[in-house]
């Protein structure tokens, strides 16, 4: 047994995971930052190595015991293929955005994760890491607000909640004035924002999850509606979508709005194995993209999205 494959697996997950319990939470490696950023998952791994231990142990029969390695193996390369490579590939901007050049942030904070002083001040530092132009904060909490507004005040001096919402209150923070215009599905507040060189129209999308039949039919709607929308300004979408680029719901929207996304590959969710991409920023297709990337943010399920980009007539 002790030479067996999924045994050493199980072992070495088992390992990581009793280092990632005794590692304290405030540390500024990255590796540990992000397995520790949702309380509840540091046991995942650990109880499932558990599990693969007991029945690869209990279970008799060369046929039921090669199923459970067939699961358990490429649930074992999953976690290799998806979590470490973005342990490696965080991407935080070196400097301010550029002269003429607009940053784009997109932060879901998870309102259930943002419970304590600690855990507001952890996203409020990725904010002002990232110092984005224009950020749209999902899932939004008083606390953030005015945490936000304490320490960007300054740099982000216009701000708008839109409270009520069916998918959580959205709070947009700008470094120009914004205007309220209306509210998409009721999940997707939409903004007028006066650049240096001319108004621009901002969708904060948040599209309810599809968890059950009558949301995803809700969540499709409200793309539907999205990519219907017929703005006054230059359009910019971004946001929470609830969906990933290759689905069609998302493809009308940047076929029928003239957009694309201002970054590439890039998996938002589940934070501690970043593998599906449902964070987007969608901008015209005339705009240049200088830059993008994303941040871990402790205490939400979703990484961090930004991107640089300017825009053309």
């Amino acid at each position: 047994m002790l030479r067996t494959l999924p045994f050493q697996l199980s072992m070495l997950l088992t390992v990581f995971t009793v280092v990632q319990i005794v590692t304290p939470f405030m540390t500024e490696w990255h590796f540990f930052l992000l397995l520790d950023s949702i309380r509840y998952v540091i046991w995942t791994d650990f109880l499932f190595a558990l599990i693969m231990l007991v029945l690869l142990h209990k279970v008799r029969g060369k046929w039921v015991r090669k199923g459970l390695t067939g699961l358990f193996l490429p649930a074992t390369l999953f976690f290799c293929l998806f979590t470490v490579p973005a342990l490696l590939r965080q991407h935080v901007p070196a400097a301010p955005p550029a002269p003429n050049t607009l940053r784009l942030m997109v932060m879901n904070i998870n309102a259930a994760m943002s419970e304590t002083p600690a855990h507001v001040a952890d996203k409020v530092h990725q904010l002002t890491t990232v110092t984005p132009d224009i950020a749209v904060i999902l899932e939004s909490t008083p606390d953030m607000e005015h945490a936000a507004e304490q320490a960007l005040g300054d740099a982000l001096p216009y701000r708008h909640t839109v409270r009520g919402l069916m998918s959580h209150p959205t709070t947009v923070l700008s470094r120009y004035p914004i205007r309220p215009r209306l509210t998409i599905d009721d999940t997707s507040p939409v903004y007028d924002i006066l650049l240096p060189q001319g108004y621009v129209t901002l969708v904060a999308a948040h599209p309810l999850p599809p968890i059950s039949p009558g949301l995803r039919e809700w969540r499709d709607r409200t793309l539907s509606a999205i990519s219907l929308f017929k703005p006054e300004h230059p359009l910019i979408v971004m946001g929470d979508f609830n969906t990933v680029q290759w689905d069609d719901a998302f493809k009308n929207i940047q076929s029928k709005q003239g957009l694309k996304r201002a970054h590439n590959w890039m998996s938002s969710w589940l934070s501690v194995i970043p593998a599906v991409p449902i964070d987007h920023i969608l901008v015209p297709q005339t705009a240049t993209v200088s830059d993008s990337g994303f941040v871990f943010v402790k205490w939400s399920d979703h990484l961090s999205i930004w991107a640089d980009i300017a825009l053309h007539p």
